[in-house]
C-alpha cells in the first residue's frame, strides 16, 4: 500500500483502489474514477452495500424487482456507478492498493481456506503513517 495526499490521489488513473485514512481509521475500499479539477473526484464503492426502501423511491420496481429481489424493505446491491466525492477538503490522506495488495486480496477471495490460515499469522506492517496526518 502507498500513503498519498489528496493532490497525489487526483493524479492516479481510473480504476485505482483506495481508502481514505482519517481520524476514525480507514474507510471502505473505493474505486477512483476521475479528478474533477483540483478540488474533487469521482469514485464508486468496491464492495456490496445495503439500502432501505426510501432510497429507491419511485424507481424501486425498476431497480429491485427487476433483479428478482423480494420487496421486503432492505436491499443488498453491488455498486451502482461513480459519484462525486464532494467533500472539497484537500488536507485528507489516502492509502492506494498497489498491485501486490490487490493480488493478495484476490488470492484470499479465491481461496478462503488459505486466507483463514494466513490470517492466524502475525499481522504484517504494510506502511507507516505520520501520527499528525491521521487526525485530518
Amino acid at each position: 500500500m502507498k500513503y498519498v495526499t489528496f493532490a497525489e490521489l487526483l493524479t492516479y488513473p481510473a480504476g485505482t483502489i483506495f481508502q481514505e485514512f482519517g481520524k476514525n481509521g480507514l474507510s471502505e475500499p473505493q474505486v477512483f474514477g476521475d479528478a474533477v479539477g483540483s478540488t474533487d473526484f469521482t469514485c464508486a464503492q468496491l464492495f456490496p452495500s445495503e439500502t432501505g426502501p426510501e432510497v429507491f423511491g419511485g424507481y424501486r420496481e425498476q431497480y429491485v424487482n427487476k433483479h428478482g429481489c423480494e420487496d421486503a424493505g432492505w436491499v443488498v446491491y453491488y455498486p451502482g456507478g461513480f459519484g462525486r466525492d464532494g467533500l472539497y477538503e484537500d488536507n485528507r490522506h489516502f492509502v492506494i492498493w498497489e498491485e501486490q495488495d490487490r493480488k493478495k486480496f484476490a488470492e484470499w477471495l479465491l481461496d478462503p481456506e488459505k486466507a483463514a490460515g494466513e490470517m492466524n499469522d502475525d499481522p504484517i506492517a504494510m506502511i507507516s503513517v505520520p501520527v499528525d496526518d491521521r487526525a485530518s
